[in-house]
Protein backbone atom coordinates (compact mmCIF):
# COMPACT_ATOMS: atom_id res chain seq x y z
CA UNK A 1 0.00 0.00 0.00
CA UNK A 2 0.89 3.65 -0.22
CA UNK A 3 1.69 5.97 2.74
CA UNK A 4 2.41 9.43 3.21
CA UNK A 5 2.26 11.82 6.54
CA UNK A 6 1.85 15.40 5.97
CA UNK A 7 2.53 17.73 9.25
CA UNK A 8 3.76 21.39 9.62
CA UNK A 9 6.56 22.69 11.01
CA UNK A 10 6.82 20.52 14.77
CA UNK A 11 3.77 19.83 15.41
CA UNK A 12 2.47 16.11 15.12
CA UNK A 13 1.39 14.70 12.03
CA UNK A 14 -2.41 15.64 11.25
CA UNK A 15 -2.77 13.36 8.32
CA UNK A 16 -1.86 9.87 7.52
CA UNK A 17 -2.83 8.94 3.71
CA UNK A 18 -2.82 5.17 2.63
CA UNK A 19 -3.58 4.04 -0.80
CA UNK A 20 -4.09 1.06 -2.18
CA UNK A 21 -5.38 0.72 -6.36
CA UNK A 22 -9.08 0.09 -4.86
CA UNK A 23 -9.36 2.30 -2.02
CA UNK A 24 -8.01 5.54 -0.77
CA UNK A 25 -8.02 6.39 3.27
CA UNK A 26 -7.31 9.68 4.85
CA UNK A 27 -6.82 9.70 8.58
CA UNK A 28 -6.76 12.68 10.77
CA UNK A 29 -4.40 11.35 13.07
CA UNK A 30 -4.26 14.52 15.43
CA UNK A 31 -8.49 14.11 16.00
CA UNK A 32 -8.44 10.65 17.38
CA UNK A 33 -8.66 10.19 20.87
CA UNK A 34 -6.96 6.80 20.03
CA UNK A 35 -5.53 4.92 17.49
CA UNK A 36 -7.23 2.13 16.01
CA UNK A 37 -6.65 -1.46 16.93
CA UNK A 38 -7.16 -2.39 13.10
CA UNK A 39 -4.91 0.50 12.05
CA UNK A 40 -2.01 -0.32 14.29
CA UNK A 41 -2.02 -4.11 13.47
CA UNK A 42 -1.56 -3.03 9.28
CA UNK A 43 0.82 -0.75 10.32
CA UNK A 44 3.05 -2.91 12.40
CA UNK A 45 2.55 -6.19 9.73
CA UNK A 46 5.46 -6.54 8.13
CA UNK A 47 4.26 -8.65 5.67
CA UNK A 48 1.73 -5.60 4.15
CA UNK A 49 4.76 -3.78 2.05
CA UNK A 50 4.16 -0.01 2.63
CA UNK A 51 5.62 2.19 0.38
CA UNK A 52 6.32 6.22 -0.10
CA UNK A 53 8.75 8.63 -1.00
CA UNK A 54 10.56 9.58 2.09
CA UNK A 55 8.65 7.15 3.85
CA UNK A 56 11.14 6.04 6.77
CA UNK A 57 10.99 9.66 7.56
CA UNK A 58 7.23 9.28 7.80
CA UNK A 59 7.68 5.84 9.97
CA UNK A 60 10.16 7.91 12.22
CA UNK A 61 7.92 10.57 12.82
CA UNK A 62 4.94 8.08 13.27
CA UNK A 63 7.00 6.48 16.27
CA UNK A 64 8.01 10.19 17.71
CA UNK A 65 4.52 11.93 17.66
CA UNK A 66 2.44 8.42 18.53
CA UNK A 67 4.32 5.66 19.31
CA UNK A 68 3.12 3.52 16.31
CA UNK A 69 6.27 1.20 15.10
CA UNK A 70 5.99 0.65 11.37
CA UNK A 71 7.38 -2.41 9.73
CA UNK A 72 7.51 -3.30 5.68
CA UNK A 73 8.20 0.05 4.68
CA UNK A 74 9.92 0.30 1.35
CA UNK A 75 11.24 4.18 -0.23
CA UNK A 76 10.49 4.49 -3.87
CA UNK A 77 13.84 6.55 -3.83
CA UNK A 78 15.60 3.36 -3.06
CA UNK A 79 14.12 1.48 -5.79
CA UNK A 80 13.48 3.64 -8.63
CA UNK A 81 16.88 3.53 -9.78
CA UNK A 82 17.03 0.01 -9.96
CA UNK A 83 13.79 0.21 -12.65
CA UNK A 84 15.16 -0.31 -16.35
CA UNK A 85 14.44 2.61 -17.86
CA UNK A 86 13.55 4.57 -15.10
CA UNK A 87 14.13 8.09 -17.23
CA UNK A 88 11.58 6.81 -19.80
CA UNK A 89 9.11 7.05 -16.97
CA UNK A 90 10.08 10.33 -15.67
CA UNK A 91 10.04 11.51 -19.32
CA UNK A 92 6.10 10.36 -19.76
CA UNK A 93 5.26 12.99 -16.84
Amino acid sequence: IGLDCEWIGKNKISLLQLGHPKLIILIRLHKLQRIPLELLGLLMDNKILKCGVGIYNDAAKLRYDYNIETFGCVDMNDIFPLIQNNQEILRDF
